[in-house]
């Protein structure tokens, strides 16, 4: 079974609920997560069908090679996340600079439309 990106935060909802209560319910991890019950449900469903999970009233994370590669899985989404965020930091830095040459600009430009509408007017009087 591939895991993929929901299952991985499911696993990672269980890892650090499973730290705090010991057992984790369905409900635990829909309200740490924010997301349906239904859905948290059904994504349980599948990550015990692949070996990830097991319990039925309570969660536990396999404590085996299988665990260690849920573990790994969990940790590279926690990866994808920080890249994916420095990136954006990035970017957001990249277009402040621009962003702060053009409004610099504007202003420039408006000082000098100001200067000349009123020279205009001295002119015309």
């Amino acid at each position: 079974m591939e895991l993929r990106a929901s299952g991985e935060d499911y696993l990672e909802a269980v890892l650090i609920l499973g730290q705090c209560m010991g057992q984790v319910r369905a409900i635990d991890i829909a309200q740490y997560l924010g997301c349906a019950k239904t859905s948290v449900s059904h994504g349980l469903r599948l990550l015990r069908q692949g070996g990830f999970l097991f319990g039925s009233a309570g969660l536990k994370l396999l404590s085996s090679r299988d665990a260690k590669k849920a573990y790994t899985h969990a940790i590279a989404a926690a990866l994808r996340m920080k890249e994916s965020v420095m990136e954006t930091v990035t970017t957001v830095q990249e277009n402040a600079a621009d962003i702060l040459a053009s409004a610099k600009n504007l202003n420039a430009q408006r000082v000098e439309q100001e200067t000349a509408d009123t020279l205009g007017q001295v002119e015309e009087a």
